[in-house]
């Protein structure tokens, strides 16, 4: 092989090198672009179902609320895992007591089930946006999660009702992000505990030591 022929080998050689790294690095840009178009869009559509909140959801909940206090009735709040009627047998017997006195209600006052169920319909098409992954859940954890918990636990007693572990269950999407919600609520409120208590321990102890003779202060 002559060196004419050799030298134009690694031009060759060090051309496809070259031309393969700027492929990479094209491919690496549209793959960062892409990945960041698809936040933008996902932030963009939790901010819309945000707004939606507050001009739907919180009239529907107000509304709900105030019908029941005008019967008198205060719906009581339950946290479950899975809100299927098999859950009930493991209650204490003053929240299995919760359970029958809702049900009992529903079934007396037939335009609060109906009401009940708008919402719940309401709540499992707002939730597919995040648990299908249209939309940035943590966007919205702040200013939706405890609304949407307090209605799913208040509404123990119609979801139980409804939902079985051997059958299609209704639902399922509502209950993912109430899950995810209410676990991020509770580790919120450990560290905001966690916080309080070296405040605490700091006020009580004021950095005060009792140096042994000898050291230095």
């Amino acid at each position: 092989m002559t060196l004419i022929k050799l030298g134009f080998i690694l031009i060759l050689v060090r051309g496809s090198i070259i031309f393969g790294g700027l492929v990479f690095y094209q491919v690496k840009i549209a793959k960062d672009d892409l990945q960041t178009r698809c936040e933008r869009e996902a932030a963009a559509a939790a901010v819309d179902l945000a707004e939606k909140v507050g001009k739907e959801l919180i009239p529907l909940l107000n509304a709900y609320y105030k019908k029941a206090n005008s019967q008198g009735y205060i719906f009581k709040h339950l946290a479950l895992k899975n809100f299927c009627f098999e859950e009930i047998e493991g209650l204490t017997p003053a929240e299995k007591q919760s359970y029958a006195e809702s049900i009992n209600f529903f079934r007396t006052h037939t335009d609060f089930y109906d009401d009940c169920t708008i919402i719940l319909n309401w709540l499992e098409v707002f939730s597919m946006n995040f648990t299908k992954g249209v939309a940035n859940e943590d966007v919205l954890f702040t200013a939706a999660a405890q609304v949407y918990c307090n209605f799913v636990e208040r509404s123990f007693a119609m979801l139980c009702f409804t939902r079985h572990t051997d059958e299609f269950k209704l639902y399922e999407n509502t209950i993912e992000l109430y899950n995810l919600w209410s676990d991020k609520i509770k580790i919120k409120g450990l560290a905001l505990q966690q916080e309080g208590i070296k405040e605490r321990m700091q006020k009580i102890n004021n950095g005060k030591k009792i140096i042994p003779i000898g050291f230095k202060k």
